[in-house]
């Protein structure tokens, strides 16, 4: 499971952006942006996107693909012996 919420807080208090000026850059509720950056929800693909828009950093980073080692997605992607074919 990725922390989207602590990657998109960190980005936002690296730019000194406030929880409310996010609100206005991406037209989202304050509330709702509180509820990503402390996971009470889940975050939206449509969000992420224009998050990392605003915040100049790119969706890898807010999704955690960047820590992704080959090794890791080779393992994600094997097959498993119980699948039926």
């Amino acid at each position: 499971m990725h922390n989207f919420g602590v990657r998109i807080k960190e980005a936002r208090l690296e730019r000194g952006l406030t929880r409310k000026q996010l609100t206005e850059l991406t037209d989202t509720a304050e509330k709702t942006i509180y509820n990503y950056e402390t996971n009470k929800v889940p975050i939206t693909m449509e969000f992420l996107i224009m998050a990392a828009e605003q915040l100049g950093v790119s969706y890898n980073y807010l999704a955690h693909l960047d820590d992704l080692s080959i090794s890791d997605v080779h393992n994600s992607t094997k097959p498993t012996a119980n699948l039926k074919r």
